[in-house]
């Protein structure tokens, strides 16, 4: 599956857009790459694109650990866009594990609302 990630430093936001099937392996590349990109921050906020996703095929235990994501600061925010009811499932799923976890997330059905959502927690805290 081809997944883009966009690091932008000065607004301290990761934007990862996913298209086809997500996996398992999709996402420990993806880790993989947060862990070794040193434009990464686990301080910065993450929109993860789903739109174009058409089949989610992620394990539990997968789900888990990004659930718990320990390379994720608990200040930022995680925003998810999706609004296809076949991968919603898998979405919502994963919101629920995360916030047991206190994770600040929420899902959204266009980029801009995420982004807004983003932009306000950032002004938040340059207030």
């Amino acid at each position: 599956m081809p997944i883009q990630v966009n690091i932008d430093k000065p607004q301290r936001l990761v934007t990862t857009r996913c298209s086809g099937e997500l996996s398992d392996d999709d996402l420990a590349a993806l880790q993989e790459r947060f862990e070794t990109d040193p434009d990464f921050s686990p301080k910065f906020s993450r929109i993860c694109d789903l739109t174009k996703v058409t089949v989610v095929d992620i394990s539990d235990d997968v789900l888990n650990q990004w659930a718990a994501d320990p390379i994720i600061d608990a200040n930022a925010r995680h925003a998810v866009v999706c609004s296809k009811p076949a991968v919603m499932t898998s979405v919502l799923d994963f919101v629920a594990r995360s916030r047991r976890y206190s994770r600040d997330i929420s899902v959204f059905p266009n980029y801009d609302q995420a982004k807004n959502w983003i932009d306000k927690r950032e002004e938040t805290f340059e207030a």
